[in-house]
């Protein structure tokens, strides 16, 4: 299904009526505009084949109810492709760009004004990342613009190189991918984190709290309470608010061999077993067991092992008054700093501040 485009105040985002255009935009300036000033904001959409509907859709809907609620049109959008006219979103509905990245890098179309660069993606990184698309990202930035990876779309930010060294919010099913590929990156679990030129966040529903939260900065708290009214939620998320996780309880009712290695990791936190060691135990080949977590698990044997003990360093910052450091040594930590890095990749936040919490 392709969509057509229409006036940018008609934009409604919900269902099979969904309509989208791209928006005009002004010749980049040689410095980007102060965002919400009276340039206002111009985001260009870069739609990869794949993109999630519902990522993009979010972003727009909160762009546009802020329009609305400011009385002027403050931000602005167009969709830009890689190469074709008409791009396949992941659920089957396709949106009309009015032009691609080609045609601005070889000059047959001005480089239009962007101050938010927006990715999303369904495919892996390598396989999208041509020396086109890498050159349109580095002049986009270049030029002054705020990258904004969702979904899949950090990936391509790490592929690219624009987060080495940097802290990524990524979504909890990309975090082994982004282990294995991109170990200069600092990922962990929070819903979106705010850079001053980079920004990513998890996508899906974690991309409306995102967009509302820059409303936040550009138009004031008072219009991002009205679009919390608008879209029925309590308030705007934090960055730092966890992602909700496939729990692991779940997972051992469903196959006994996996409830059998849990339960001896369980009773192994303090000193963790060797992989080796588990296997023994087991009864398996190491790669049965491998096999097993990462049919029944989603996850290598190592990092399913230091969630449990996480999840035990958790409870016992909840329930217990042992110091933060007790705590650590008691499940498997060999230093503070270690256990403290660990646990805000997998939570989101330190030790200290899981205790903070639970004691507000």
């Amino acid at each position: 299904m392709t969509v057509a485009a229409i006036s940018h105040s008609e934009f409604r985002g919900r269902g099979a009526g969904l309509c989208l255009e791209e928006k005009s935009a002004t010749p980049r300036p040689a410095e980007p505009p102060v965002l919400a000033g009276q340039a206002g904001v111009a985001v260009t959409f870069l739609l990869i084949p794949g993109f999630c509907l519902f990522s993009v859709s979010a972003a727009i809907e909160a762009f546009e109810h802020a329009n609305r609620l400011a009385q002027r049109q403050v931000y602005r959008w167009r969709f830009v492709s890689v190469q074709d006219r008409h791009v396949e979103s992941d659920a089957g509905i396709s949106l009309e760009c009015g032009t691609d990245i080609g045609l601005e890098l070889h000059g047959l179309r001005p480089f239009e004004r962007t101050d938010i660069l927006f990715l999303s993606s369904d495919r892996p990184a390598s396989q999208i990342l041509t020396v086109k698309v890498k050159r349109y990202l580095q002049e986009v930035y270049r030029a002054g613009a705020r990258l904004i990876g969702a979904g899949r779309g950090t990936l391509l930010l790490a592929e690219t190189g624009f987060l080495n060294g940097a802290r990524c919010a990524a979504h909890w099913q990309y975090l082994p991918e982004f282990d294995a590929r991109y170990p200069r990156v600092e990922v962990d679990c929070r819903l979106y984190d705010v850079g001053d030129r980079i920004t990513t966040c998890a996508g899906q529903t974690a991309t409306l709290d995102l967009a509302m939260s820059l409303v936040r900065q550009d138009l004031g708290a008072e219009i991002a309470s009205q679009l919390c009214n608008h879209h029925v939620v309590e308030q705007v998320r934090p960055a730092r608010h966890r992602q909700r996780r496939p729990d692991t309880s779940s997972i051992k009712i469903s196959n006994p061999r996996l409830a059998a290695a849990i339960s001896i990791m369980k009773a192994n936190i303090v000193q963790p077993l060797p992989l080796t060691v588990l296997v023994r135990q087991l009864g398996m080949s190491r790669r049965q067991v491998e096999r097993l977590f990462e049919l029944e698990g989603q996850q290598a044997p190592a990092r399913f092992y230091l969630h449990v003990r996480l999840e035990e360093a958790q409870m016992l910052l909840q329930k217990s008054d042992l110091p933060i450091v007790d705590i650590g040594k008691a499940c498997g930590f060999v230093s503070a700093s270690h256990f403290s890095k660990c646990y805000r990749r997998r939570f989101g936040h330190s030790p200290k501040r899981e205790r903070e919490q639970d004691d507000d």
